[in-house]
């Protein structure tokens, strides 16, 4: 928790958790995640077992970034909870209008 260049993660089929980096080395491995050290960070996925959450986020300048992909109520919760996200930058999908028939 303190080392901010740790990052965990996780094989596809438990539901993916893996970082995209310009430097990365391996550090430990605890039963199912590993756990890496990571310089460089051109961003993240995350999907989530179920599948019905599926995120990634990708560095735009520094350590900022932009994140997108479909996301659980439970997700976007917990996003929220953490701070990762904020309430306003929620956006929902836009949907494409159909055109009406006379």
């Amino acid at each position: 928790m303190e080392n901010r260049s740790i990052f965990p993660e996780r094989p596809s089929e438990l539901g993916a958790i893996y970082v995209e980096a310009g430097d990365k080395i391996t550090v430990t491995t605890i039963e199912d995640i590993t756990f890496v050290q990571a310089a460089n960070v051109i961003g993240a996925v995350y999907s989530s077992k179920s599948g019905s959450t599926r995120l990634r986020w990708e560095r735009t300048l520094g350590s900022s970034g932009r994140l997108s992909g479909e996301a659980s109520m439970r997700s976007v919760v917990r996003l929220v909870e953490t701070g990762v996200i904020k309430e306003p930058d929620i956006h929902r999908p836009r949907r494409e209008k159909v055109p009406s028939r006379l």
